[in-house]
């Protein structure tokens, strides 16, 4: 009988401690991480006042945006695909199947920063 063990961290572009010493030892021991919270909390998407934050969440956040805006991407696309690249499994709320549906992109990660396809109607807009 196979024991899978897949350790969950928080972890996003605002809280990278695993950084240091579990994802290197993860990786050589082949096994894959689940990352919960991928988007801090809501932080990375704009959820809290810039002002409120310590300067290095500020810094997460600003550079999030920024890339979202250059790329037409949402801000929780840039940050989810960033957990996807650094190799980690993101954990979504799964509350609801709103959610879910949201990031329904995550399945192929070749698309995760791909540009979101059109809703019919959008280019009338």
């Amino acid at each position: 009988m196979e024991c899978l063990l897949r350790p969950a961290v928080e972890y996003s572009l605002a809280a990278r401690s695993p950084d240091r010493e579990l994802l290197p030892m993860a990786r050589a021991l082949g096994l894959t991480v689940t990352a919960w919270s991928p988007l801090a909390r809501g932080l990375l998407v704009g959820k809290r006042p810039p002002s409120r934050l310590p300067a290095s969440r500020r810094q997460a956040l600003n550079a999030v945006t920024e890339i979202a805006a250059e790329t037409g991407l949402t801000p929780a696309r840039v940050a989810l695909a960033w957990v996807l690249r650094q190799g980690l499994l993101p954990v979504l709320d799964t509350r609801t199947r709103a959610p879910v549906a949201r990031h329904d992109f995550l399945y192929d990660r070749r698309t995760a920063l791909a540009p979101p396809k059109p809703e019919p109607g959008d280019h009338d807009r």
